[in-house]
C-alpha cells in the first residue's frame, strides 16, 4: 500500500517532496475503516490511517517480508508467501 502525504498538501516547497509514502502493509483493519500500517522492515506506524488516503501498491515481484511482519501479519500463511494479499476494507478492495 502508499499512503498519500497529507503532511505537505500545504507547504510552499511540495512539488520536490514525496506525494506518497510507502510501499506499506497492512496490519489490521479497525471498525471505522481505519487501518494499522507497518513498513516492509517492520516498523509499525504510531497513528492511525483513514482508508482514502490509500491506494493499493503493485508490485512487478514478489515482495519478500521480514520475520516481524510476518508475525504481526493477520492473514494465512499461504497467502503470505503467494506475495498477493487482499484487504477488503467497507466496500473498497484493496
Amino acid at each position: 500500500m502508499l499512503v498519500k502525504n497529507s503532511a505537505i498538501e500545504l507547504s510552499a516547497d511540495r512539488k520536490i517532496k514525496p506525494y506518497y509514502l510507502g510501499p506499506m502493509v497492512v496490519i489490521r483493519c479497525l471498525r471505522g475503516g481505519a487501518l494499522i500500517l507497518a513498513e516492509l522492515d517492520g516498523a509499525i506506524w504510531q497513528n492511525k490511517v483513514v482508508a482514502f488516503r490509500v491506494i493499493p501498491y503493485l508490485t512487478k515481484r514478489e515482495i519478500s517480508y521480514t520475520k516481524e511482519v510476518k508475525q504481526l501479519l493477520d492473514a494465512p500463511e499461504e497467502s503470505i508467501t503467494n506475495g498477493h494479499l487482499l484487504f477488503v476494507i467497507g466496500a473498497l478492495i484493496l
